[in-house]
């Protein structure tokens, strides 16, 4: 194992629990862990119960220690985003191909918006961000479709903050963000007039039903009422989103 420059035993000493563990073919007692790490038995003891407690580790009789799949899971989730975006990204090509303008995706990151994808409008007038760029849930059509989606008690912090002077929130009033936010959970599309151009998003959900990203576009106005845009633009993207979650095994 690498030596690190500024070094915390614990944590050290957690880690190479969970190294062990991993490499072992069977469930380890303590006794088995102290020799092989020439540790400290109350050391050993208290990080074994702190990664129980944490869904890292499990317990059978003995008791004996094995890695349960919480490790897995927490492991699995940059794998999946990489799944997503192979996913996402021939389906988006064909859309954008088909309707000229600009498509990306975003998945949630840190409480904000990650742009993982983007196609940038074949026409004169271009808006759009490139991959990499992050924004914040309440500042977009992609970001609160995020929002609308996540865990109740997030949104209530999220719009909490929203609604404080030091807020960004263009979507809508911060007053109107919770009406706003069941209204896209309930149609499955968020629509964002912002006059002069438009952007619409819906959501792509993984084979737990958990939603995972959220497809959009950013188009300008044109002229176009936004009844219009939602049946043309909007509808596309909602059979794009739907084909993107059945790739990634979510059967309604």
């Amino acid at each position: 194992m690498k030596q690190a420059s500024y070094n915390a035993p614990a944590v050290t000493k957690a880690v190479e629990v969970v190294d062990l563990l991993s490499q072992s073919t069977r469930p380890m007692g303590l006794s088995e862990i102290v020799r092989a790490l020439d540790s400290n038995k109350n050391m050993c003891m208290r990080i074994l119960r702190t990664l129980e407690a944490q869904g890292w580790v499990s317990a059978e009789e003995g008791p004996k220690y094995k890695l349960s799949l919480g490790l897995f899971q927490i492991a699995s989730r940059p794998l999946a985003r990489l799944d997503i975006v192979n996913e996402a990204f021939p389906l988006l090509r064909e859309l954008w191909l088909n309707i000229g303008v600009n498509v990306y995706m975003g998945i949630p990151h840190q409480e904000k918006m990650l742009r993982v994808i983007n196609f940038e409008s074949t026409g004169r007038i271009r808006i759009s961000s490139p991959v990499g760029t992050t924004t914040e849930l309440c500042e977009g059509a992609g970001g609160m479709t995020l929002l609308a989606h996540s865990a109740q008690d997030r949104r209530d912090q999220i719009v909490g903050r929203a609604g404080k002077p030091s807020g960004k929130c263009t979507f809508c009033t911060p007053a109107k963000l919770p009406d706003a936010l069941k209204k896209i959970e309930r149609t499955k599309l968020a629509i964002h007039d912002q006059g002069s151009f438009r952007s619409l998003a819906t959501p792509v959900f993984d084979h737990s039903g958990a939603v995972v990203a959220a497809v959009a576009s950013t188009l300008p106005a044109n002229g176009e009422t936004l009844s219009a845009v939602k049946n043309t633009i909007g509808k596309r993207l909602i059979e794009t989103a739907g084909a993107i979650s059945c790739q990634m095994g979510y059967l309604k």
